[in-house]
């Protein structure tokens, strides 16, 4: 069986992989099929797969003399988008704006490479079969950018 995820506008047959963008239209046969659907979003962070310690060290190996404490990961940045996080340690601690597209370019590959790591879950796998079974449409949300979501979804085996 076949598990489908919605990913934002993105529609991912997760066996296969291949990917259809939506571009905010879609037809009346695929609104009608959806409208009438019993669905599913989950968060992919936390929910999915626990990738806050791995936001925290990719960010901070990335940010080098500029890295932050736990404490401040989870009360300030936490879940925020590698952007504006960038922005508010040039208010708090002088993080030069030249320095971003590099900061953000290591901590993207930092992540991927972290995240290859993540295993098979077959559990999760069978979960979202059943679901996928009982006639669910499933969705996937998160504030990561597309490419770590689908290695994420990859690596899980989903």
């Amino acid at each position: 069986m076949e598990i489908k995820f919605n990913l934002f506008l993105w529609l991912i047959p997760i066996a296969s992989f291949s990917v259809r963008r939506l571009d905010n239209v879609i037809s009346v046969e695929l609104f009608e099929e959806l409208k009438n659907t019993p669905k599913i979003y989950c968060d992919l962070d936390g929910v999915l797969v626990e990738a806050k310690n791995i936001h925290f060290e990719t960010l901070n190996k990335a940010l080098g003399e500029y890295e932050i404490t736990w404490d401040e990961h989870l009360s300030i940045y936490d879940g925020l988008k590698t952007n504006q996080k960038l922005e508010i340690l040039r208010e708090r601690k002088g993080l030069p704006q030249e320095k971003f597209k590099e900061i953000w370019e290591n901590k993207q590959k930092f992540t991927i490479n972290s995240i290859k790591e993540l295993k098979y879950n077959p559990y999760l796998c069978e979960s979202l079969r059943k679901l996928v079974g009982d006639g669910y449409k499933l969705g996937v949300c998160s504030n990561s950018i597309r490419k770590t979501i689908l290695v994420i979804l990859s690596n899980l085996g989903i």
